[in-house]
């Protein structure tokens, strides 16, 4: 487990100096990719398994690269994960 988290760490860490001189939607782009790290990071050492969980991550995997090409559609998915995630803790409470 510790050389998964010291590598999300890492990419962490790099992502936050990227951001420095990177256009402004790579950092977005980099905190998105993070969440869907860490939802498989969690899924394959079995911490947590949820399938709406994976779920949102492959929708993650599917279309972050949109902000490449297609900021809206990015923000849309930003946006739907968002309200994914907020109906799954309402389902939790």
């Amino acid at each position: 487990m510790s050389e998964k988290l010291i590598q999300l760490l890492a990419y962490i860490v790099s992502s936050a100096v990227g951001c420095i001189d990177e256009p402004k939607i790579y950092g977005s782009l980099r905190l998105i990719d993070t969440a869907q790290k860490i939802i498989e990071l969690f899924d394959e050492l079995d911490l947590v398994k949820d399938k709406k969980l994976v779920e949102i991550a492959n929708i993650i995997n599917r279309e972050k690269l949109l902000c490449m090409s297609d900021n809206t559609a990015f923000e849309q998915m930003l946006n739907d994960v968002s309200n994914k995630l907020v109906q799954l803790i309402d389902e939790r409470e």
